[in-house]
């Protein structure tokens, strides 16, 4: 289950997701004038952990079949490399 809502902590307003029992708190940044959550997944083994339980469920799930993962940047390999080794 995934569950997201937006808070504020410190003063500062955070993007909350909530996956299997695990929160995550994203910072908003401005970005081209338009304020979005920033995620750095480098370096967050439980989030990618998480994440790629997940999504390899969300595939299975759907019957998806594939021989290939495509990343779009160098950020994302642990979480190709975690959707591989699920």
């Amino acid at each position: 289950m995934i569950k997201t809502e937006k808070i504020f902590k410190d003063n500062n307003e955070y993007f909350e997701v909530t996956m299997d029992d695990k929160v995550y708190d994203l910072p908003f940044k401005v970005l081209g004038g338009k304020k979005v959550a920033f995620l750095d997944i480098s370096g967050q083994v439980s989030l990618v952990e998480t994440t790629s339980k997940l999504l390899v469920d969300k595939i299975i799930d759907l019957n998806l079949e594939f021989d290939t993962i495509l990343n779009p940047v160098s950020k994302s390999n642990a979480l190709a490399h975690a959707i591989a080794v699920n």
